[in-house]
């Protein structure tokens, strides 16, 4: 061999062994990256609100660049299923690449379409959204099809971006990338979905303006309902107000702990039912249940003589930490 062919031998191998460490350099980096992503998106509590564990049949919804769907493979285990969902042929291209390089054989990449993200129907325990739901134009349609897919006890999670000084027009909220929770609350109402808990902040300060918010919705009433719950402290006699002790964590499928959205809308109808909110004032403005009374936590015991004077049940509800 020359001297020619082994330098050029030699600038093959140093230029294949740069390739690989950079090629190494960049997939470190891409999962540090992921690493903050996953902190500052809360995306463990997501996955408990969702109720993701083994076993468990999930769809990422508008799966991007996979970095949920890969979390969702790990957790539900090979015994679970992930079905990753997008409509745009980059996204899935990289998708079902990210799928065969991780090796992730409980995961199905599935291409949906504008109105239906095209899953099994009945068969999910949760369906995620991370940052997609603002994007769709076709939502109605989408809820509807999303809600045929989950099982009777299934749940969908909606995590969205929205502004501090976002229009109150929705074709203007879209144009901007961001949705008020007040929209997508009354589109999942509206296609069937009974309301379990809203976030609004979930992930704080995403800029100066920008912040995210989280809803948790499920298929089914008899589900419980954890924005309307009783303080339980003590504050009234026994006699005259039934106390409803607020849920543990791990307190969800009890019944005597259950209230469906129904059961809540008839009080709020009846008018026999006093509501109060103890969340701040922010979050009151924001939206909050009809005709219910924004009350400090500190101001509570001040308040008992006109609170006891009220006729029926009193429902003291909060933010869910």
């Amino acid at each position: 061999m020359t001297m020619r062919l082994v330098r050029r031998s030699l600038l093959s191998i140093a230029g294949l062994i740069l390739l690989n460490s950079m090629a190494i350099a960049q997939e470190r980096s891409q999962a540090a990256g992921e690493a903050v992503r996953e902190k500052w998106l809360r995306v463990g509590e997501v996955f408990s609100l969702a109720g993701i564990a083994p076993g468990a049949k999930v769809a990422d919804i508008g799966a991007g660049d996979g970095f949920l769907t890969v979390r969702l493979a790990r957790d539900v285990g090979p015994s679970g299923r992930v079905y990753a969902v997008d409509i745009e042929p980059g996204a899935l291209r990289d998708l079902r690449k990210r799928v065969r390089e991780e090796g992730l054989n409980n995961v199905e990449v599935v291409e949906g379409a504008i109105d239906d993200p095209r899953l099994p129907r009945e068969s999910l325990d949760a369906a995620i959204m991370l940052n997609a739901y603002h994007e769709m134009s076709a939502y109605t349609a989408m809820l509807r099809h999303i809600i045929d897919s989950l099982k009777p006890t299934g749940r969908l999670v909606l995590v969205e971006p929205t502004s501090r000084f976002v229009a109150q027009d929705r074709n203007a909220q879209r144009k901007a990338e961001v949705l008020s929770a007040q929209f997508a609350e009354d589109d999942l109402r509206k296609a069937g979905f009974q309301i379990a808990e809203l976030r609004d902040p979930f992930v704080a300060e995403l800029s100066r303006d920008y912040y995210m918010w989280l809803i948790v919705a499920h298929r089914a009433s008899g589900i419980l309902l954890s924005p309307v719950r009783a303080a339980g402290r003590g504050a009234l006699p026994a006699d005259r107000r039934k106390v409803i002790t607020p849920p543990g964590e791990n307190d969800i499928m009890r019944a005597d702990l259950r209230m469906s959205a129904d059961k809540v809308q008839r009080y709020i109808s009846s008018g026999r039912a006093t509501f109060l909110d103890i969340r701040s004032d922010a979050e009151y403005r924001s939206g909050h249940i009809p005709g219910a009374i924004s009350v400090q936590p500190f101001e509570t015991d001040a308040r008992l003589s006109e609170i006891a004077s009220r006729a029926g049940p009193v429902f003291v509800y909060s933010s869910c930490a």
